[in-house]
């Protein structure tokens, strides 16, 4: 069963967007895990429960789940899911399946993270200047980051080149 993200931003389905923003601001100053009363996990939930609920487009598709979701048993549950909105904003546009990666390199470990999934022109543009850019600078220090590094920027010009002739939205 999916979360109930009102439960979780403890405001009602009615709430303005003010008043979810106002939730979430203090639960996240409650359970920051730089604070001692803090815990990742519940930070993770709460800012999850806030990027749903104060994005209209996905709150609105967020709804329509949980109500039918409450009108059927958890056993013929299936979400709903628009294969036209952008898992990186929520927007309606022409979309391409990408996985970009980001690697910061340190003398003897090196951090790495990646995104993957359906993203519009847009987003590809955001997380590959993001992305490509932090890897440029920070990517080539260690022995194995030097060559991951190197796989890393090929593998996110590759997916900037492929989206280059999209489309930046449905019209």
């Amino acid at each position: 069963m999916a979360p109930n993200y009102y439960e979780i931003l403890k405001v009602s389905q009615n709430a303005s967007t003010e008043d979810i923003k106002h939730a979430y601001r203090k639960l996240a100053h409650i359970y920051h895990p730089d604070k001692s009363t803090g815990s990742n996990n519940a930070f993770i939930s709460i800012s999850l429960a806030y990027a749903v609920l104060s994005n209209p487009e996905k709150r609105k598709v967020y709804d329509l789940s949980l109500n039918s979701q409450n009108s059927k048993t958890s056993d013929s549950y299936r979400p709903i899911y628009d294969h036209n909105l952008c898992q990186g904003c929520g927007i309606r546009a022409p979309l391409k399946h990408v996985r970009l990666f980001q690697n910061i390199g340190l003398l003897f470990q090196r951090k790495s993270r990646s995104i993957e999934g359906n993203l519009c022109k847009n987003c590809i543009d955001k997380y590959f200047s993001r992305f490509t850019l932090t890897t440029f600078i920070f990517g080539w220090w260690g022995l194995i980051s030097f060559f991951v590094t190197i796989g890393y920027l090929a593998n996110n010009l590759f997916m900037f080149l492929g989206s280059a002739k999209m489309k930046t939205s449905l019209k």
